[in-house]
């Protein structure tokens, strides 16, 4: 997947999962002095599911359960 970056220096991620199968788990680490991961789960048509991140000044680590509510 190619996108337009903001920069040169920040690391995107892009991660695909089939929950056909059943329910995904993902684990976002906690915040440190080195750095934290910020971002968003979208469906297929880049509508939000979750907000990720420590963006509410809490530093601790998270769980989010991503399923389809059909198939």
């Amino acid at each position: 997947m190619e996108a337009i970056t903001a920069n040169s220096t920040t690391p995107y991620i892009t991660a695909f999962t089939d929950l056909r199968k059943g329910p995904v788990v993902l684990e976002i680490p906690a915040a440190s002095d080195e750095g934290s991961v910020y971002g968003q789960v979208v469906d297929a048509w880049q509508s939000t599911i979750a907000d990720v991140g420590p963006s509410t000044g809490r530093r601790q680590g998270r769980q989010v359960a991503v399923y389809a509510s059909r198939l």
